[in-house]
């Protein structure tokens, strides 16, 4: 599948309509105007998918406005879930910019790590009656 099937253009990312549309992987990111033209991106993604026999899985397909109004899109027989927040690539992206959630995430993720080394720190598991030198800790942080 390449961008051309599911952008209308051959030019990378955007086109003349202003929508845009950035691949990652298996994840795909579109952003439109209205509610009408990301419908309209949403069939040719169906439509390209289609063609490569691929399916959209509409339940772990997401959708997030910047905006209070609340959209309809279709994807197959069904509508797409709105959120407010939803992670991608490591990161949470909320509706209105605020990267807090995603800061409170990571500091969570860095704690826990360092809760786990801590206690081969002091002597856990294989490393117990050892001890390791912050020569070898501060690497592993």
């Amino acid at each position: 599948m390449n961008r051309g099937e599911i952008t209308g253009e051959k030019s990378l990312g955007g086109n003349h309509r202003g929508e845009f549309t950035c691949f990652d992987a298996d994840d795909i990111i579109m952003l439109a105007a209205s509610e009408s033209e990301l419908q309209e991106m949403m069939d040719r993604v169906e439509r390209a998918c289609k063609k490569y026999g691929l399916q959209i899985n509409s339940e772990k397909t997401k959708l997030m406005t910047t905006s209070e109004t609340s959209c309809n899109i279709r994807c197959g027989n069904s509508v797409l879930e709105q959120v407010d927040t939803y992670a991608y690539l490591g990161s949470l992206i909320s509706k209105n910019g605020d990267c807090e959630k995603d800061i409170r995430s990571r500091l969570a993720k860095g704690y826990a790590i360092t809760t786990q080394l801590k206690s081969i720190r002091q002597g856990w598991g294989p490393w117990r009656g050892r001890v390791v030198s912050m020569k070898y800790y501060m690497p592993i942080l």
